[in-house]
């Protein structure tokens, strides 16, 4: 029996097979060209990706002659992602590491969230190149490609998928998105709260998660309901939340408005997932 292995990198794709002894039977390279339509954005067109990939396999399975391949390997970039709707199909192109369109909204996402319980999280300091800023870039400016997607996958999954194959994340691949624990080697509920939990799970139908949250929603929301005034609204909070840094500052006193609007807004979602009216 032969294996393959096939690489998936931002200029080109190769395949290569050996037999069980490790002997190199032959392979195959294909390259593809980075898009750049703005200054600082890097693109890769995934379904010429994914058919350069079956190309190699391909070809480089050919050269097994009398060994038919039995078992594929794939190593991938990490941080480029396809958007995917329910039925499977592409709906752009991936951002590649090297993209950095994404570059303002860290700050934002950093002074909420917080650089340590982030870096305790994931392992990494923040940077443009995760897959994590990419899809807030994308929610934030792309909301018809958002509110389409089913799913997110990288080219590895894109390539499982392709194939036939359940698209499944190896730990390594999970850990450059941002979005993996890597302590508990599982998605990182906390960070998926930040990006959303009704539209993850109006996207996804991942139910389970929703429900495992739900003590940590309640309770955020029992850690705000403490500064509610008699017309609901949150006065007085012991520290400044991100969105109280405005204009809203210089004309009231006391009663946070801006985290108000956000209050509400996350008591009618958390209200709709949970179905508690009250």
């Amino acid at each position: 029996m032969s294996y393959l292995g096939i690489d998936i990198g931002t200029s080109g794709c190769k395949a290569v097979v050996f037999d069980a002894a490790g002997t190199l039977l032959g392979g195959a390279h294909r390259s593809y060209g980075l898009k750049t339509p703005q200054p600082g954005w890097m693109e890769l067109d995934s379904q010429e990706v994914i058919n350069a990939c079956c190309a190699v396999i391909a070809e480089a399975a050919r050269t097994a002659n009398n060994d038919p391949v039995r078992a594929l390997a794939i190593s991938s970039q990490g941080e480029a992602f396809t958007p995917v709707n329910g039925k499977d199909e592409y709906l752009g192109n991936a951002m590649v590491s090297s993209d950095s369109r994404s570059f303002e909204l860290i700050e934002p996402f950093v002074r909420q969230f917080g650089l340590e319980r982030l870096y305790g999280i994931t392992g990494h300091t923040p940077s443009s190149l995760f897959s994590l800023f990419k899809l807030l870039w994308l929610k934030q400016n792309r909301p018809e490609i958002w509110n389409q997607s089913a799913r997110f996958l990288c080219f590895e999954d894109l390539l499982h998928l392709r194939l036939g194959i359940n698209p499944a994340m190896g730990w390594p691949l999970a850990g450059r998105t941002m979005l993996f624990d890597v302590k508990q080697h599982v998605w990182s509920q906390e960070i998926l709260a930040a990006l959303e939990l009704e539209e993850y799970q109006a996207r996804t139908g991942d139910r389970e998660l929703i429900n495992r949250l739900q003590p940590r929603v309640e309770a955020l929301l029992d850690f705000f309901k403490r500064y509610e005034n008699s017309d609901g609204l949150l006065e007085k909070l012991d520290e400044w939340v991100f969105v109280e840094w405005s204009k809203a500052n210089e004309f009231v006193q006391d009663v946070n408005y801006p985290t108000s609007m956000l209050y509400a807004a996350a008591l009618e979602a958390s209200a709709r997932i949970y179905q508690k009216p009250e």
